[in-house]
């Protein structure tokens, strides 16, 4: 991959994988860093995301926040799982939603914010109903791993550096509710599928108490 990238490039993308700067203008911050402009900063981030960059978000410590989080295996028809995959994707909670090759064959993860009116559980089961699964298992972490894989595009360190232990921002739990506040007021305004049938947010939608299997 690196042999097709000039140097700028392999530059931009040494900072982004390292973290987006957390400033007014991050671009401009990491164009400077590399001897480009803002714009041209933009613009070559843009034609990487179509070769070589497949997301960029902001990744949070969700349980340092307060929120409940789970894996969960669901049993779907066969005939109706990608119609299922989209109904539980609807949710603005649920991430890593994948086809499995076993009797419970869809897999997903879901996160609740703090207060919750449903909960966790309450959750699925209105996920469970809304998908048309045939059951539902919860899947809760009993021990927390995580691995941060960097590559080194210099070829001055190691291929690929792995580092061992909850990755943590670098500021602190109040900092990131707030700006997680801020973030999900943009996705509640923008997120429809579920708000129209709730007058103000996913969380009021009702569920049974105990659907899933």
């Amino acid at each position: 991959m690196s042999s097709s990238l000039d140097t700028v490039s392999l530059g931009l993308l040494e900072i982004l994988q390292r973290g987006v700067p957390l400033v007014d203008r991050p671009f401009l911050s990491m164009g400077t860093a590399l001897g480009i402009s803002e714009r041209a900063a933009i613009e070559r981030v843009a034609i990487l995301r179509g070769k070589v960059i497949r997301q960029i978000s902001a990744i949070f410590d969700s349980r340092a926040l307060g929120y409940q989080s789970c894996l969960v295996a669901a049993k779907v028809d066969e005939s109706l799982i990608d119609q299922a995959a989209a109904r539980i994707s609807e949710h603005p909670g649920v991430s890593h939603n994948y086809r499995r090759n076993h009797s419970f064959n869809l897999w997903y993860t879901l996160a609740v914010p703090p207060g919750s009116r449903f909960g966790l559980e309450g959750t699925v089961d209105i996920l469970h109903e809304r998908s048309g699964a045939d059951s539902m298992r919860l899947l809760p972490a009993l021990k927390m791993y995580k691995i941060s894989v960097k590559f080194d595009l210099s070829g001055e360190a190691d291929a690929v550096a792995r580092e061992k232990g909850v990755v943590r921002a670098e500021f602190g739990v109040r900092i990131q509710q707030q700006r997680l506040s801020a973030i999900q007021r943009i996705v509640q305004r923008s997120y429809h599928p579920y708000l129209r049938d709730a007058a103000s947010s996913p969380e009021s939608l009702p569920g049974p108490k105990h659907a899933h299997g």
